[in-house]
């Protein structure tokens, strides 16, 4: 049976490859930018609420009572990393805090806001950054992955189309998977039904001629239909 060379994931509509395609770069841009000025708004947000303009307050001047930090205190030290001591003030530290951000890159924002967001200090966002392969959360709410991403990931490049026209004519396609063996056949359709995708072994019995003896060669060809597309 000839194998089957599998696809490249396909993120948010994406084609995920390595090293990262242009594609993938500007798609990750247009997310950070989000994500930054996210950071920003609620880091904004959460300064104005502090009563002392000037100082810059430790982490052991706080005690929430469970050992938590108060949420400008979090956020700070997701974008930062570490925290200030004596002789900083507010508008120091958020000096430093608005520069690391500006000049953070892709990768180092995609897992910070994956923080910033566990930690319910941004909000979820549509789509998230591709090509990474850790994160605290999955913060976006876009399915990482359509039905059709999964079909063409598993199919690879057996992946084809059938065309059906309707009673008015209307002509619509439908993908199905080529494949060789009843076993490779039944094994694509444990992949699919894992991603809960309906599917099927289809087996089409053609004559191939006759043998020495007169009798028809009767050949099958193999495919996996799906049901839900």
């Amino acid at each position: 049976m000839p194998k089957t060379k599998k696809s490249n994931p396909i993120h948010f509509g994406i084609e995920v490859t390595k090293p990262h395609s242009k594609e993938m770069y500007a798609h990750n841009d247009k997310v950070a930018k989000e994500q930054k000025s996210n950071i920003l708004k609620a880091w904004k947000k959460l300064l104005s609420k502090l009563e002392d303009d000037d100082k810059w307050f430790m982490d052991r001047d706080w005690d929430n009572g469970d050992n938590s930090l108060p949420d400008f205190l979090t956020l700070q030290k997701n974008v930062c990393y570490s925290g200030y001591g004596d002789g900083y003030s507010v508008e120091m530290v958020n000096e430093e805090f608005v520069n690391e951000l500006e000049n953070m890159p892709n990768y180092q924002i995609h897992e910070v806001y994956s923080y910033c967001c566990f930690d319910s200090l941004v909000p979820r966002i549509k789509q998230g950054m591709v090509g990474f392969d850790w994160e605290k959360m999955d913060y976006w709410t876009e399915q990482i992955e359509s039905t059709i991403d999964v079909v063409k990931r598993i199919a690879g490049d057996s992946l084809r189309y059938s065309s059906h026209a309707d009673v008015d004519g209307n002509v619509t396609k439908h993908p199905y998977i080529k494949t060789y063996t009843r076993e490779g056949s039944e094994k694509i359709v444990n992949e699919l039904l894992a991603h809960d995708i309906e599917a099927y072994v289809d087996v089409y019995e053609a004559d191939d001629g006759d043998d020495d003896y007169g009798r028809p060669i009767m050949i099958n060809f193999y495919s996996v239909k799906i049901k839900n597309l």
